[in-house]
């Protein structure tokens, strides 16, 4: 796995996913992609507790044209469509036509 480091602040977000992705060289061989932020609460954005919608938002502009699934894993109790609304991501998902969904976990009790 290839890894890139970038110092970045919100103010240019922008730009430094850019350079993260042009660092490693990435390009999709898809034409849908799946981004996983960490939102496991009904945090708001811009508090640094969970990763802010504007971080995704520049993933989304690198990557135009292209299907976008966001999918989150809601800690236990917490209703996925609060979370998605109150951290910014309904909204994110309205403006870029993106599919929202929530991970599941399943356990499989086979040894």
């Amino acid at each position: 796995m290839t890894v890139s480091v970038v110092h970045a602040t919100m103010e240019d977000i922008e730009a430094k996913v850019d350079k993260a992705l042009a660092l490693i060289g990435y390009q999709p061989k898809k034409d849908a992609i799946f981004i996983k932020p960490n939102v496991p609460n009904a945090g708001l954005a811009g508090q640094g507790l969970f990763t802010d919608p504007k971080v995704v938002k520049a993933l989304l502009k690198c990557f135009p044209g292209r299907e976008i699934v966001v999918g989150e894993g809601c800690f236990v109790g917490c209703d996925a469509l609060r979370v998605f609304q109150r951290s910014g991501y309904a909204e994110l998902a309205e403006e870029y036509s993106l599919r929202l969904t929530k991970l599941y976990q399943t356990l499989d009790n086979q040894s």
